[in-house]
């Protein structure tokens, strides 16, 4: 098992706004070449995405932020924050903000800010400010049974805080889960 910093990587951290830089690229290569069971570390730095984070299948990844409640990752508007595809993800301590189009572009309602086909752990999530669903657990392509939702919130998102939909998605737990939408 591997644990790694995205900024040793070469990731900036530097903010939100039209200066701040990409830090997707970063967290994108580290996904898709570490190790199974790897740990990526983020934070105390707030950090702009603007393309989909996507777990690999078979991977196993945990996303952790290292200082809870200051590390955050801001994505770009209209897009899917966390696109979880693969079995066994851990998300603990991440915070992930969504933001709203420009004036005149209309909203893109599956903008999730967690998508997830498969089962996740998310302990201590916080998901805010998305066009779609907070959380989003959809097994029309995948199995997520046996997801937990721990400590988390999931509010002020354009549709739902938790949706669930498919057979195989409703055998999880959600403990302390807050939402308001």
């Amino acid at each position: 098992m591997v644990r790694t910093h995205v900024d040793t990587h070469g990731a900036f951290g530097d903010g939100r706004g039209p200066n701040a830089h990409d830090d997707a690229p970063i967290f994108q290569m580290l996904l898709d070449t570490l190790e199974p069971g790897s740990v990526i570390e983020y934070g105390p730095k707030t950090y702009t995405i603007k393309s989909t984070l996507a777990f690999p299948p078979g991977k196993n990844i945990t996303l952790e932020c290292m200082a809870p409640g200051s590390g955050q990752l801001w994505f770009s508007p209209n897009i899917v924050g966390l696109s979880i595809r693969g079995h066994n993800v851990t998300l603990r301590n991440v915070s992930i903000y969504g933001q709203a189009p420009q004036a005149g572009v209309p909203s893109n309602r599956n903008a999730h800010g967690i998508d997830m086909s498969f089962n996740a752990n998310l302990d201590n999530v916080r998901a805010m400010y998305f066009q779609g669903n907070g959380i989003h657990i959809d097994t029309a392509n995948g199995n997520a049974n046996s997801w937990h939702i721990v400590n988390s919130t999931s509010s002020q998102n354009k549709g739902h805080g938790l949706y669930l939909r498919g057979a195989d998605a409703n055998a999880g737990l959600a403990m302390n889960l807050q939402t308001a939408d």
